[in-house]
């Protein structure tokens, strides 16, 4: 490096330290035909509203207890900020990982998983943590959550969101059992399929929001024949979904 050469613009570009990161992958379903019919401004104005699902979303509030040594435990307001990217056919949401928004943030996924369907967008994704570098300035993307979530989305045949095994470590996460729910038929793997592990229950949110009938919703974009499985799927969880709306009061999440 010489004298001439401007340092402060290679501490700009350097990226940030790991962090432990809630990380969320999505891909669209069908992307080339959504592409031929929409055209590239047609898929961008598309893109820009499901991301601004996220963006709309980008401060996660939570009330957090802190015993103060008295016997109360007053209360504090959080936030803790999400970023999001979209390349191509991929929607990428992160978090610095932390038990409290952790809800939020899922509540954030099942809200983009259900925009997605008006505008003609399905998604499938997959949810992982770890330590990652995910730094938009620099445009280092990095770390063993982004290497499992593409692993994971790619070896489902639905619309949906799985957690990945990084989740699933005995007694260190924690999850809002109103937004998850153990389910596996929709692997394409049949040694997956015999081993329930969680996803994320987008259909109830649909419920509660009072978004409409969800099954025809799914169904109207049931228009390639190489993805019927995914639809055939996606209908079967939405009517599990309805079976087992309080399926947490007789079960209780082991991991």
């Amino acid at each position: 490096m010489d004298a001439t050469t401007p340092q402060s613009d290679f501490k700009e570009n350097t990226p940030a330290q790991p962090q432990a990161t809630t990380f969320a992958l999505f891909d669209v379903l069908g992307f080339g035909r959504r592409f031929n019919d929409l055209k590239l401004e047609g898929m961008r104005v598309a893109y820009d509203r499901l991301i601004a699902v996220a963006r709309g979303m980008e401060v996660s509030l939570f009330l957090r207890s802190f015993p103060n040594g008295e016997g109360g435990s007053p209360t504090a307001l959080g936030v803790f900020p999400t970023q999001s990217a979209y390349f191509s056919d991929t929607i990428i949401l992160w978090q610095a990982y932390d038990e409290f928004p952790f809800p939020s943030f899922c509540q954030m996924c099942c809200e983009l998983m259900c925009e997605s369907l008006p505008i003609g967008l399905p998604l499938r994704g997959a949810l992982a943590v770890g330590p990652a570098i995910l730094d938009k300035p620099s445009g280092v993307f990095l770390g063993s959550p982004l290497i499992e979530a593409a692993r994971m989305h790619s070896a489902q045949r639905w619309l949906g969101v799985s957690f990945c095994e990084s989740f699933l470590e005995p007694r260190k996460y924690k999850f809002d059992p109103q937004l998850v729910l153990p389910y596996s038929e929709h692997f394409k793997d049949e040694a997956a399929r015999r081993t329930p592990g969680l996803v994320l229950d987008w259909p109830r949110h649909w419920r509660e929001k009072g978004y409409g009938e969800l099954a025809a919703a799914v169904s109207a974009l049931d228009v390639e024949p190489a993805f019927h499985e995914y639809y055939a799927n996606t209908l079967a969880f939405i009517e599990h979904s309805e079976q087992q709306h309080d399926w947490f009061k007789h079960k209780r999440i082991t991991s």
